[in-house]
């Protein structure tokens, strides 16, 4: 082989190297990612104030139901916890 021929066999292997993208191409891949994980976390909080907000009527009805509990029995309660 020349070295012609060998130069295009390099120049042809030096063609399918796929350049690095740009630096704009770099930033809005950059953008996406950042927005994608925004959306995400905001989608978290929102489930996570529904399930707070589940609990805490949870503890409200259980609280309500506590308290129609009449007083003395509450306190025969706390005299046998103390002996």
């Amino acid at each position: 082989m020349t070295d012609k021929a060998t130069k295009q066999k390099r120049r042809g292997k030096e063609d399918k190297i796929e350049p690095l993208p740009s630096i704009d191409e770099q930033i809005a891949k950059a953008k996406a990612a950042v927005h994608k994980s925004i959306a995400t976390v905001n989608a978290m909080h929102i489930q996570w104030r529904h399930h707070l907000m589940r609990l805490s009527f949870m503890v409200v009805l259980i609280a309500m139901h506590q308290w129609q509990m009449p007083i003395t029995s509450c306190l025969h309660d706390v005299k046998v916890c103390l002996l």
